[in-house]
């Protein structure tokens, strides 16, 4: 049994050529190729799969290293990228190649003529003039065509923008080219304004979309003379026309209404270049209802005082209401000194009896001016007007004593300086020796209410009289009388009714709508300030939006004009202005605002 196992197990492993199983076989030597069986059978397998996993891995070696060497042998051209195509933007051709540098040699000679002769034809071509292109013949391309049909077109779609809408800008009429109608032209225009910066640095002026247009209507030409009148002008007015203004200009305290014109045309005339408007000058308008048939929504007044006839304005309920009137003669001299007005006014004022005043205001210059004298008595100014009627309302005289006996007739010296003074020959050593002070403290306030020395009321203008003459030293004296009173309309807002169209609004600005008399101060700082409420609080660019366009503007002016009405008189205006010790203070410091 036993060999019978044997020669079993030495047939299954026939083919075996292992090292380790022939020295072990009994009968290795009779039988070749045969194999004693081994008791261990697991260790047997083990080894058998460790020398499968080593061929396998000598086999992968051995292909390993035969894929190195053909690798190493084998030459792979590089592929050529495939070109971005598309529809939109096709590709790229790369730049051409430089070509490779000339390799004959060149003698320097030749080089240098080259070279020289490569330089002068660059030069010549940038030296010769350029080529004129021959004009367009289409007539579409002029200039003049271009700019109609460019307009043409925008105005038609303007048109279908406010057809969309329903409401569209206002054109608005202003009556009158002085500051308060040139400022309400320029602020409407500034609110609808685009500014946008050039090459050369300078701003320049476009319009928005739905863009009011603003003309206006002046009655003097363009070689008019200029107003030289010296006006206040207060802090707050100052800031607000440089707010408003394209630049900074200095207009206070004291600027002429000249130069406040000059200003604000160049301001209204680069809105006009830009499309806003248009200035016309030489027009007279005798009725601003007449504007209202040339398509106009709005007609602003700014024309003055005396520019609507009484009959017109009762007519719309436009009233000018007077406050308690005074006469005052108007003294303008020029002369050749430059005196102070606030010390001459200070010493004048100490010799005026009864409800006189006397008042000064600067001139365009600084030698000349006005004297106001208001509070004379009716029997004297009634004197005053038969004298100036027989000049036609105007006299020229030398002096202020010359001016004053043509007017009022003869006086005696002495008892007017006695009534004053001490003596004639103290008033004249004072006058002469040119001191103000010495002069007002001669003067006693207590002594000249004493009513056993007090002179006539009408004893006191001669002597005043020659003081002016002493220290203002006048070439020319021009009188002329005038009467003086707050004014202002019963109303400034006023509808008209059209058939078939929109209402009509008339708006009154300025002197047209209310003021003072000019020896109280400026009336322009007040209407700067009202015009920014016409302004600013209407629409003028969606027109009709609103059934009361100029509401807001209506009322301000009734607050305004009730203030006036309860100034009580000039009287008590003159309390207002007076300061602790009695003396006038000058009115062109301060506005009435």
């Amino acid at each position: 049994l036993f060999w019978l196992k044997v020669v079993v197990q030495v047939m299954s492993c026939y083919q075996c050529s292992s090292d380790m199983c022939r020295p072990t076989s009994v009968m290795g030597g009779e039988l070749p190729g045969f194999v004693t069986w081994q008791s261990s059978t697991s260790r047997t397998a083990k080894k058998v799969d460790t020398e499968r996993e080593e061929r396998k891995r000598q086999a992968l070696e051995i292909v390993r290293r035969a894929a190195e060497e053909a690798r190493r042998h084998m030459v792979v051209k590089p592929r050529r990228p495939q070109p971005k195509t598309c529809r939109v933007q096709p590709p790229k051709e790369p730049p051409p190649r430089r070509p490779a540098p000339y390799r004959d040699p060149v003698s320097p000679r030749t080089f240098l003529r080259k070279t020289h002769q490569r330089l002068w034809d660059q030069k010549r071509r940038q030296l010769a003039p350029p080529k004129r292109a021959e004009p367009c013949r289409d007539p579409v391309c002029t200039p003049r065509t271009f700019m109609r049909k460019t307009r043409q077109r925008v105005w038609e779609q303007k048109a279908t923008l406010y057809a969309n809408t329903g409401f569209r800008p206002a054109r608005v009429a202003v009556v009158g080219a002085g500051p308060v109608g040139l400022w309400t032209a320029v602020c409407i225009a500034k609110r609808y304004e685009g500014l946008f910066a050039k090459q050369n640095g300078k701003l320049r002026i476009m319009q928005k979309s739905a863009v009011p247009v603003v003309d206006v209507f002046e009655r003097r030409g363009q070689s008019h003379d200029p107003r030289r009148i010296t006006l206040a002008i207060s802090v707050a007015t100052n800031d607000l026309l440089n707010e408003q203004l394209h630049g900074q200009h200095c207009f206070s305290p004291t600027c002429a209404i000249s130069f406040i014109e000059s200003i604000l045309h160049q301001e209204y005339m680069k809105y006009a270049s830009a499309g806003f408007g248009q200035l016309r000058l030489d027009a007279n308008i005798e009725d601003p209802e007449d504007l209202f048939a040339q398509g106009y929504d709005v007609v602003i007044v700014a024309s003055g005082r005396h520019a609507l006839s009484e009959s017109w304005r009762s007519e719309r309920g436009m009233e000018v209401a007077n406050a308690d009137k005074e006469e005052a003669l108007i003294l303008k001299f020029s002369g050749t000194r430059h005196p102070v007005l606030e010390h001459v006014s200070a010493a004048v004022s100490r010799l005026t009896r009864g409800n006189a005043r006397v008042f000064f205001r600067p001139g365009a210059t600084e030698d000349q001016g006005w004297v106001w004298i208001v509070g004379l008595e009716p029997e004297l100014m009634v004197r005053v007007r038969v004298e100036l009627d027989k000049s036609d309302g105007r006299g020229v005289y030398g002096s202020f004593k010359e001016a004053w006996s043509c007017l009022a007739g003869e006086c005696d010296w002495s008892v007017c300086a006695a009534g004053a003074l001490d003596s004639p020959s103290s008033a004249r050593s004072l006058v002469n020796q040119g001191s103000v002070r010495s002069l007002v403290s001669s003067v006693s306030p207590s002594r000249s209410r004493m009513k056993s020395k007090s002179p006539a009321v009408g004893t006191w203008p001669p002597l005043a009289m020659s003081l002016l003459d002493e220290l203002l030293a006048p070439l020319t004296v021009t009188a002329r009388v005038t009467e003086a009173a707050y004014w202002h309309s019963a109303k400034a807002v006023h509808r008209v009714e059209r058939s078939g169209q929109t209402d009509g609004w008339l708006a009154l600005v300025g002197d047209s709508a209310r003021g003072k008399p000019f020896y109280l101060g400026s009336t322009l700082n007040g209407h700067f300030h009202d015009v920014m409420t016409l302004t600013s609080d209407t629409s003028w660019s969606q027109w009709g939006s609103s059934p009361l366009p100029l509401k807001k503007y209506a009322e301000r002016y009734r607050e305004r004009a009730t203030e006036i009405r309860h100034q009580g008189g000039h009287r008590k205006v003159e309390d207002t202005l007076r300061g602790t010790d009695g003396a006038p203070v000058p009115a062109c410091r301060e506005d009435w605002r």
